[in-house]
């Protein structure tokens, strides 16, 4: 058992297919472009941390405003959405 095991094991640390997000979507995605984007000009940087946000909302709606920045709050600070939630009061 032990010898299945191990065999088991280290085949599963030669998959390679899926470790990479490219390989997990449609070849027509808008997210492969930017998946491949990001690889090329942006690996040597840490790792992207992001959330995304599936229904419409009111991104003018300054309550909305509000609870992304305490959504993004727990991330790193991010200094282009105040300017860009500066931009719309103006």
């Amino acid at each position: 058992y032990l010898i299945y095991a191990s065999f088991s094991f280290m085949g599963c640390l030669q998959i390679s297919d899926g470790s990479t997000i490219v390989n997990l979507l449609t070849s027509n995605s808008p997210s492969v472009s930017f998946a491949r984007t990001q690889q090329k000009y942006f690996s040597n940087y840490s790792p992207v941390i992001g959330f995304y946000i599936y229904e419409p909302i009111e991104y003018w709606n300054s309550t909305v405003q509000e609870h992304l920045r305490t959504l993004g709050h727990g991330f790193n600070k991010i200094s282009w959405m105040d300017n860009y939630f500066h931009y719309l009061k103006v």
